[in-house]
């Protein structure tokens, strides 16, 4: 939720975190505590002067692996362009939330977050060269309904910092052995994401064992 407030202050709450933050307008260029800095930092590259009331709640808790940051950001931009009038493409958008987070905020990652949150839906991105191209499966809404039918998602009760987990890959990457699973597991996306498309969602269990 964002809303103007018309006086000069930001007032950002977090209902997950139960953290709150309140400064003023002129204070948001020289803030460089923590506490909700996604945001601050957020407000900050978007040059806002207005102040805010901003209240913050996600499904799940951070560190759960699903990419909230990203949507966080993304979701805050996209409200702050809508109160404010500014205009975003799609690779415009993705690649400012990208900065936000992974350069200025340090949090380490790749694209994929931002994608998904930008595009929604079922996405499908191949990277090269630094670049990147997405498009959505179409889907029917029955086929749609039926997908999320056979999907479910478990908290097993841990969270983790991703930037571990990409230092960790950043490392193994150096790797042959490692290379070449990750070249199976883009093949496999590649053979998923067509069966999915063709509406053929038996084949993905049937063919699972002999894809691996």
């Amino acid at each position: 939720s964002v809303v103007r407030n018309f006086e000069k202050h930001f007032s950002i709450k977090s209902i997950n975190t139960d953290q709150e933050l309140r400064l003023s307008v002129e204070e948001l260029d020289n803030y460089n505590g923590n506490e909700l800095s996604l945001i601050t930092t957020t407000l900050r590259q978007c040059r806002i002067k207005d102040g805010l009331d901003i209240i913050i709640y996600c499904d799940f808790e951070p560190g759960t692996g699903l990419g909230g940051s990203s949507s966080l950001v993304v979701a805050l931009i996209t409200a702050l362009a809508e109160l404010f009038n500014f205009k975003f493409s799609k690779k415009q958008l993705i690649k400012f939330s990208y900065d936000i987070e992974r350069k200025m905020q340090g949090i380490q990652g790749g694209w994929q977050d931002q994608i998904a949150a930008v595009y929604g839906g079922l996405c499908v991105t191949y990277f090269e060269n630094g670049d990147f191209g997405t498009h959505k499966i179409d889907m029917s809404d029955n086929y749609t309904d039926f997908f999320n039918s056979t999907l479910f998602l478990l908290q097993i009760g841990e969270n983790r910092e991703s930037s571990h987990i990409h230092q960790e890959q950043k490392q193994a990457a150096q790797k042959i052995s490692y290379q070449a699973k990750m070249k199976n597991i883009v093949a496999l996306a590649a053979k998923c994401s067509d069966m999915i498309a063709q509406e053929n969602l038996e084949e993905i269990g049937c063919n699972g064992r002999e894809w691996m």
